[in-house]
């Protein structure tokens, strides 16, 4: 948008659609529902989007509970599975993050940096509403081991990936060795994780 807050698009079609709005300041991630009406004489449709006035405030910490700079913080759907649009922002140099206009009701929110993550944080946006503080705490990642087994003994080169059920975290992937073993670091709060081998 401009500095009067208007913008113009090419949109393919009328109807509701789903617009995403960002902006670095203030700190803006949303996903805003609009109804695209007909076009008027001239071929211009007039939409207002409204970006929720919610604010997600915290703080990223270690476990001794000093700040961590530049964790990713993310914010998902209450089912902490949404692999959409993800509103996400970075921890300051003190580990502090704010996120405006993140959709009001319930969401999930967690934070990341090589190697450890926080667990899912489950809250109630309101809309006009300021949220309480949240402290996200990073935690170090788990080695979880393995053997893959036939019946003739050990698979050597078995590929083996590992999806934690909820909360917002990569798929971790390794291969069997000689002995059929394998090792992956997975979040210490993942406590049902899917594995396909």
């Amino acid at each position: 948008s401009d500095d009067e807050w208007l913008f113009r698009a090419f949109l393919p079609e009328t109807g509701r659609m789903l617009v995403g709005v960002s902006a670095e300041s203030p700190h803006v991630e949303a996903e805003c529902e609009v109804e695209v009406p007909r076009p008027t004489h001239g071929g211009v449709a007039r939409i207002d989007v409204r970006v929720p006035s919610t604010v997600l405030v915290g703080l990223v910490v270690d476990a001794a509970g000093r700040g961590v700079p530049g964790a990713s913080v993310a914010v998902m759907g209450a089912d902490l599975k949404t692999k959409t649009r993800v509103p996400s922002t970075r921890s300051d140099a003190e580990g502090a993050f704010r996120i405006d206009g993140v959709s009001p009701g319930r969401v999930g929110v967690q934070a990341r940096k090589a190697g450890a993550s926080s667990s899912p944080l489950r809250l109630d946006l309101q809309e006009g509403q300021e949220s309480c503080s949240i402290r996200l705490v990073l935690r170090d990642d788990i080695n979880i081991t393995g053997t893959v087994q036939g019946p003739f003994g050990p698979i050597i080169g078995a590929f083996i990936l590992a999806q934690p059920r909820a909360g917002y975290a990569e798929a971790k992937t390794a291969t069997t060795d000689v002995n059929g073993a394998f090792s992956l670091k997975l979040p210490v709060w993942a406590s049902e994780i899917d594995i396909a081998v």
